[in-house]
């Protein structure tokens, strides 16, 4: 009796503390279903684990599937793998084994489950829970496309590693730039250069090398031309080696990369690009990239010196490696390692994944030089998990190398996630240290027990300052003592703005990001959802662009860095979009532009301020305002890594170099005046080209051409940051047509008083009017010219009077002056097409002390011309008066 009571006992208490399966894991990202994702970076997040017995999470089992077939799977993750990883930390497998992203424009399924660790194998596991994405196709990278070419200045293909020297042809070999149907737009031969037949319309183009009758070896090599519209075009030709009688054809990208092709290909392929472009960035016009330094591994974060000194190895510009490394750049260019080893482990994983920490930001302490590193070290061997900390770094010989590391700030109980570790640190106006913590997705961002997901405010010497929001000596100094701001999910970047005295934060979501203004003892909300995001927003990208860093260009911060008026106190920001990523992306690999208001409103962007074009997996990451220019980073080797850590990766210099620009205004058919509108700084030189043999290097010449004919006048403008050109196409000569005049007593207009032709609308009364039985005020005129455009594009047309004007365009009100504006010029827009003839009406009346009348017309390809000179053969008929 007593051991059946035994065992009812037993199995009552079993049933009674049986273990219960953990929660089914809520997934946060992707956020939505069918969220389109790059295949090369899909975030995958769910919420805090939960478990009613109150077991702890011991890992996730992770799986992406395709129509229920598995692709991808990251079996019981453990540490912050749990709750958020990327691909890099999972495998490939089924469809998708070898490749390192998923199919594009294609759907899937994300799963997840957590495990507790009961270790009871019937209840440890949760529910699965799964969503659907789908992958999107890519931005499409650009081919180059040619018209015409010009012959001067001659096209050049030369050797990289020489001084411009040519390329030695051998006999029977040659290089063609030639269209998608094999016709040659230009060949290089061992007899010289030969051109195509000119061609109306653009056309893609690619590159065709041929050997001869031997082996040809030829080392990388540059092809350097002119189209017909003056656009200077450059292709990067990789080494070759090709066997006799053989040949080997590239497509050729719009930034000059060139990709491998077949002979039989009809539609460029940049999926396998054998060399790239230097510089595959386009910037916004004035403004130059140049690549200042090279060679890095994972390069995070930039710090500029204040003060740099005048010797060629002076420190000029830090540069901070993800993996534990700070170079440091000297005036002459030369590379240095500052110091190394500053992680206690290997950081060394996947990325996108659990490789995605170690160093995070730099400073320079302004009152003695030091640098400022902020990274994560681990307080466990082989821990998935690691601490917070910044460093001191002082140097006894001028900051070229580190002599001592000293710990400023540990938090060895406080442990952050790949990622979204601790990241930026700047200098406040007070002198203080500022230091950016992502949440680690324990959802701790407005609790102010914990660092996690918050800005601190440290002194110099690491300790807490007393008059902190949430400063507290009582219960000892912790990290609520350290707290400025709370309530963020990943604050990569910040900035300092000298005109108002305020930090601006960017910062990474779930699937919208923000740029902000940080308050002191503001509470930014991020709770996990997007729309926490939105909280005391600036701006919110709509998709997530990934915004790195934020750097203002300031007059009293390197004197702008170099950039003109309109552009200083503006804000620039790196997006650096999809990890690892191919090509150009849709968001992202680009520097934003921003102007913000004093009081933190958005006034304009962002616009694009600089863009990757290349087909490679560099994008723009680091980012600070420095001498003479912006200087950012773009994190990856471009092409030809095997993988993300690979070094290579590039520094880059922003510098504005001015524009060249010129007003052109025909005083006779074959007599033109040229006006420079060139704005480069500090200008040295200016000339000009006038397409006819003839050259000036005057600031405003006059050129006579000595027959007609279509010229192209180039324009070069030199300065200390290099030389800029612009090129514009005229026709000189041609023929005139008779302008019809009629002359009125009054403003009526009816009656004429005398008719007659005149040369052109150019008149000039202030003396009299221009017939004596007219009255000297109050008379009218009217005028009536027909004119032919050569090119068809827009053209402008413009009035120049103190009088009232009307002008009509076949029958159609144009510019309207009849009542005067007080500046004495009007104007509008029109497009027109070539070799139509267009019929111009004009109604004056004189109310001014000085009458005249000036109406002109240009565009883009047409010099300011007097109306009615017209470029083709103009329709001489005279028009009725009304």
């Amino acid at each position: 009796m007593r051991r059946n009571l035994f065992i009812v006992v037993l199995f009552l208490n079993r049933f009674a503390f049986a273990n219960s399966p953990p929660a089914a894991p809520v997934l946060l990202e992707p956020a939505m279903e069918l969220q389109g994702l790059n295949g090369a970076d899909v975030h995958m997040v769910t919420a805090q684990f939960a478990d009613e017995d109150g077991d702890r999470h011991r890992c996730s089992d992770w799986q992406i599937r395709e129509e229920q077939a598995m692709v991808w799977s990251s079996p019981c993750a453990e540490g912050p793998l749990a709750t958020h990883l990327h691909l890099g930390d999972g495998s490939f497998t089924g469809s998708h084994t070898g490749v390192r992203e998923l199919r594009a424009a294609s759907r899937f399924e994300v799963r997840v489950r957590h495990r507790d660790d009961s270790g009871d194998p019937e209840t440890e596991w949760s529910e699965w829970t799964s969503r659907r994405f789908q992958t999107v196709l890519p931005t499409p990278i650009a081919a180059m496309v040619l018209r015409n070419l010009v012959t001067e200045p001659r096209p050049l293909w030369t050797l990289d590693d020489t001084d411009r020297e040519d390329v030695a042809i051998p006999a029977g070999a040659s290089l063609a730039l030639q269209t998608v149907d094999g016709v040659a737009l230009l060949r290089f031969t061992d007899s010289g250069i030969e051109y195509g037949e000119p061609r109306s319309t653009p056309t893609l183009v690619r590159v065709r090398v041929t050997s001869g009758a031997e082996v040809w070896s030829l080392p990388q090599s540059t092809v350097t031309l002119e189209d017909g519209d003056a656009q200077p075009h450059t292709v990067y030709l990789p080494e070759l080696s090709l066997e006799a009688e053989s040949e080997v054809f590239y497509w050729i990208s719009v930034n000059g990369g060139t990709h491998a092709a077949t002979a039989a290909e009809r539609t460029p392929n940049f999926t396998r690009i054998v060399r790239g472009a230097p510089v595959p960035w386009t910037i916004e016009r004035g403004y130059r990239i140049e690549r200042f330094a090279s060679g890095f591994e994972l390069p995070v974060s930039l710090a500029a010196v204040p003060h740099p000194g005048d010797a060629p190895d002076s420190p000029f510009l830090y540069v901070a490696e993800l993996y534990g490394r700070i170079k440091v750049l000297t005036r002459s260019g030369e590379i240095r390692e500052f110091a190394s080893g500053l992680l206690n482990f290997d950081p060394r994983a996947p990325i996108p994944g659990n490789g995605e920490r170690g160093i995070g930001g730099i400073a320079i302490d302004p009152e003695n030089g030091d640098l400022i590193v902020t990274g994560v070290y681990q307080t466990v061997p082989n821990s998935p998990w690691a601490a917070a900390r910044v460093l001191r770094l002082q140097s006894d010989d001028g900051g070229r190398t580190a002599a001592r590391v000293i710990p400023l700030l540990e938090f060895p109980n406080e442990t952050v996630a790949p990622s979204h570790q601790i990241s930026t640190v700047t200098f406040g106006p007070d002198g203080k240290l500022y230091v950016h913590v992502g949440s680690t997705f324990e959802w701790l961002s407005q609790q102010t027990n914990t660092i996690d997901g918050k800005i601190l405010r440290v002194n110099r010497d690491g300790s807490a300052p007393s008059e902190n929001p949430f400063y507290d000596p009582g219960d000892g100094i912790t990290a609520t003592d350290y707290i400025f701001a709370v309530g963020f999910r990943n604050p990569f970047g910040g900035a300092w703005r000298i005109a108002d005295g305020s930090l601006y934060e960017v910062e990474n979501g779930p699937s919208v990001d923000r740029l902000a203004r940080v308050i002191e003892g503001q509470n930014y909300l991020w709770d996990g959802t997007d729309e926490s995001m939105r909280t005391f927003a600036i701006y919110n990208w709509p998709q997530p662009a990934a915004p790195v860093q934020i750097a203002f260009t300031e007059p009293e911060r390197f004197g702008g860095s170099g950039f003109p008026e309109a552009k200083l106190r503006s804000a620039f920001v790196t997006e650096s979009g999809a990890t690892w990523a191919t090509g150009p992306q849709q968001v992202g690999k680009r520097i934003s532009e921003f102007l913000i208001g004093l009081d933190g409103s958005l006034i304009s962007g962002p616009s694009t301020f600089a863009e990757y074009n290349g087909s490679g997996k560099a994008t723009a990451a680091g980012l600070i305002a420095g001498p003479e220019g912006l200087f950012f980073t773009d994190l990856y080797k471009d092409f030809g890594q095997s993988d993300p850590t690979e070094a290579g990766a590039n520094v880059f210099r922003i510098r504005w170099v001015g524009t060249a620009g010129f007003d052109a205004r025909f005083v006779s058919p074959l007599m033109i005046a040229v006006a420079d509108r060139s704005d480069v700084p500090d200008t040295e030189s200016i000339s000009w080209d006038f397409g006819d043999g003839m050259r000036s290097s005057e600031r405003n010449p006059v050129h006579r051409y000595r027959r007609s004919g279509t010229y192209l006048i180039r324009q070069s403008v030199s300065g200390p940051r290099g030389t800029v050109t612009h090129a514009r196409r005229v026709f000189a000569g041609g023929s005139a047509a008779p302008v019809v005049a009629a002359y009125f007593e009054s403003e009526h207009h009816s009656y004429p008083t005398d008719v007659h032709r005149e040369y052109a609308l150019e008149f000039d009364w202030s003396d009299g009017a221009p017939i004596p039985v007219l009255p000297n005020d109050g008379f009218a005129a009217w005028f009536s010219v027909a004119v032919t455009p050569r090119f068809s594009e827009s053209y402008r047309f413009t009035v120049r009077s103190e009088d009232r004007v009307r002008l009509m365009l076949d029958g159609k009100l144009l510019v309207d002056a009849w009542e005067p504006n007080g500046e004495g010029k009007s104007e509008a827009e029109v497009p027109l097409l070539a070799g139509r003839s267009y019929d111009i009406s004009v109604q004056f009346v004189e109310n001014s002390d000085a009458p005249s009348l000036q109406i002109s017309w240009e565009s883009q390809s047409q010099a300011s011309f007097v109306v009615p000179r017209s470029a083709g053969a103009a329709r001489r008929r005279a028009v009725s008066p009304p």
